[in-house]
């Protein structure tokens, strides 16, 4: 079988970032006037021809996104605009998709830990890749489920080209971000292990289904690392224990106490029973 592969790594790994140009022409929206106005603020803006053949066009640095998508989200509609990339013109959604996660990783606070979904409180969407949407969770519920098989001495055996093939897949729609490397990213999944074996390697943990009465292992997921160091807040063990100690001890003084309630019941009797013996004489 012949081994899968990444799609090349896109010519935007430059020292300089590409530009984005965006162009668009006469429309009736109510927008046009505004979009206009925009564009014109760009340095870069150049206008050509006339009356309803007339085109805006202006150059956007991915360094600084956000002037782009202000544009765009006025004319992307409009039939008359386009975006260009290297000379190139590209389908708009294929670029916004990519320029819209750039945006966002630019935001971020860590912009390498967005790309590998470490920005947020949840583990589980961890990425060891290095992007996002590669749709590879190894720490997730489902782990490597349905990338292998589990063999007979409790090991997984990854598929290593079905796994590059469905990464492959995912990137599809982000291979014009500029902070993607699809060479880094396969040659992480080449180093990735051909066997997993959670029971010698405490890394992983098993992915199981509950059937017939057991619990049947289907595959292995990556254990959740955890972030700082561990404080133990509370013991189970220790507030059983005491539990325990707290039980045996009330059990045992129990009787005592019961007898003194016995010895109060008996003293309040005896005085009723003398106040009624003395109404009957008197």
């Amino acid at each position: 079988m012949a081994e899968s592969t990444l799609p090349e790594e896109n010519n935007f790994k430059t020292t300089k970032l590409p530009e984005i140009t965006l162009e668009f022409g006469k429309s009736t929206s109510q927008n046009y006037d505004l979009a206009v106005e925009y564009i014109k603020k760009n340095p870069t803006y150049t206008e050509t021809g006339q009356g309803k053949s007339v085109k805006h066009t202006a150059n956007y640095s991915l360094a600084n996104i956000n002037p782009f998508f202000e544009l765009y989200d006025l004319v992307s509609g409009w039939k008359s605009t386009a975006i260009y990339m290297g000379g190139q013109q590209i389908p708009s959604q294929k670029i916004c998709q990519s320029m819209y996660c750039y945006k966002q990783r630019e935001k971020a606070f860590d912009p390498d830990e967005y790309c590998c979904g470490r920005d947020d409180a949840y583990n589980g969407n961890d990425n060891d890749f290095g992007c996002r949407h590669t749709g590879i969770d190894v720490y997730g519920w489902h782990g490597l489920n349905g990338f292998g098989e589990i063999k007979s001495d409790g090991s997984f055996a990854v598929d290593k080209n079905r796994l590059i093939h469905a990464v492959s897949t995912n990137l599809e729609p982000y291979l014009l971000c500029p902070a993607l490397n699809p060479k880094k990213i396969e040659q992480k999944l080449k180093a990735f292990p051909d066997t997993i074996n959670p029971k010698t390697n405490k890394s992983w943990e098993y992915v199981t289904e509950w059937e017939n009465g057991k619990d049947i292992a289907i595959a292995v997921k990556k254990k959740e690392k955890r972030k700082g160091e561990k404080y133990v807040v509370k013991d189970e063990n220790t507030y059983q224990i005491n539990y325990d100690l707290t039980a045996a001890t009330s059990s045992r003084s129990s009787p005592k106490k019961h007898a003194a309630r016995t010895g109060c019941l008996l003293s309040i009797l005896f005085v009723m029973c003398f106040i009624t013996l003395l109404v009957i004489i008197f």
